[in-house]
């Protein structure tokens, strides 16, 4: 599988005192043979007080503040991706406040009250790990991988993910591999650092 998607995750500031992840957003890597570098530089994702958009990276970001997970995909896969991403900027979906509050709720009540979107569906609200996972979700198949990770995501409801669940969640399934983050920020290139 010589495509991936690469999911970074911006760290909490220091000034929080708080561990983990604040926020993730989803890079779609081709071959290198198809303006490699150029398509690298763009990312998806749903900033607050914002639709979910597609954006070019242009400042070099401090690579103490990211972690970086490449999963690999199949062409179909990686297709499926872009497909399911663009829909999403296409509908301009908005920020999705409503749910944020709803990931601090018992498990019970969340799959009672909080049914998770509908695969294919675009819903219209999403925050940045809820759009993250709704693409793994509508992209991979299980046909074309070697490890459970269709099957692991398909339980978790997408409406209360938060980034940090979500690279746990990615980081135990051993499906991705650590990406070298100041070397992806500089080259587009997905170097592992497994």
């Amino acid at each position: 599988m010589a495509y991936h998607m690469v999911l970074a995750w911006q760290r909490m500031p220091s000034w929080m005192n708080a561990a983990g992840y604040r926020h993730v957003e989803v890079f779609m890597v081709p071959f290198p043979d198809t303006g490699f570098l150029e398509k690298s530089r763009i990312f998806y994702t749903s900033y607050m007080g914002e639709s979910f958009s597609m954006n070019l990276l242009k400042v070099r970001r401090p690579a103490a503040d990211w972690s970086l997970l490449a999963i690999p995909l199949s062409c179909e896969e990686y297709e499926n991706a872009q497909n399911y991403l663009g829909r999403l900027r296409d509908a301009k979906v908005h920020y999705n406040y409503a749910d944020l509050a709803m990931v601090l709720a018992p498990k019970f009540l969340v799959q009672s009250l909080m049914p998770d979107v509908e695969p294919g569906c675009i819903p219209s609200h999403v925050f940045c790990s809820q759009a993250a996972l709704l693409v793994l979700k509508n992209a991979l198949m299980q046909k074309d991988r070697s490890d459970r990770l269709p099957e692991i995501l398909a339980g978790v409801n997408s409406r209360t993910c938060t980034p940090n669940r979500l690279y746990r969640i990615l980081q135990q399934s051993g499906a991705a591999v650590q990406g070298d983050v100041e070397s992806f920020f500089e080259t587009g290139h997905v170097p592992l650092t497994e």
